[in-house]
């Protein structure tokens, strides 16, 4: 009776690599692109006029809250479409290369091209300015009123940023083939 050999789980030692390479790619794209788009914001605000795009007011703060996440949304929307593309279309490759082509493009380079520590600060950042000036308010309906102008902004970019990543997402999947979901099998 001779030994049969037990097979590696498939392509663990082979994706690493592409992993890496992606994840250095990605890194460097996603900083280019988001060095772009700040560029970009910057030549939009001086062609704005001596005042750039400084509003006073709410808005104010929700346009100067959106042109400061621009390239965060810029980064993770065309992330989320290529994740999307990739997804779809790495379907049509072989067993062999499936793997390869998700770890490498998908966790390698989309994983470190998008930029979910750069939304974490999005949020921390005015948490931290707007507790210290809440704190200063007096508590009741002032420092309730005063937390929420600093938070609006805030999140009213977290939720753009989700939908249009959901959004963009999707359209990658459609693009790149993935089947389109049953609408009727869950109605009665």
């Amino acid at each position: 009776m001779t030994a049969r050999r037990v097979a590696e789980p498939d392509g663990s030692r082979s994706v690493l690599p592409a992993v890496a390479l992606g994840g250095s790619a990605g890194a460097a794209c996603g900083a280019a692109l988001s060095s772009a788009t700040t560029a970009w914001v910057a030549t939009a605000a001086a062609a704005a006029g001596p005042s750039g795009l400084s509003v006073a007011g709410p808005t104010g703060a929700l346009v100067h809250t959106l042109s400061s996440a621009a390239p965060l949304l810029a980064v993770n929307v065309s992330g989320s479409f290529l994740l999307g593309l990739l997804w779809a279309r790495s379907r049509r490759a072989g067993p062999q290369w499936r793997p390869r082509l998700v770890a490498g493009l998908g966790t390698g380079f989309l994983g470190s091209f998008t930029t979910i520590a750069s939304a974490v600060a999005l949020v921390i950042g005015p948490l931290q300015w707007g507790m210290d000036a809440v704190s200063a308010v007096p508590s009741g309906i002032g420092g309730a009123l005063g937390a929420a102008a600093l938070l609006g902004p805030v999140l009213v970019v977290l939720v753009l940023l989700a939908a249009l990543s959901t959004a963009a997402a999707v359209l990658g999947l459609r693009l790149g083939g993935a089947p389109a979901p049953d609408r009727g099998a869950g109605a009665a």
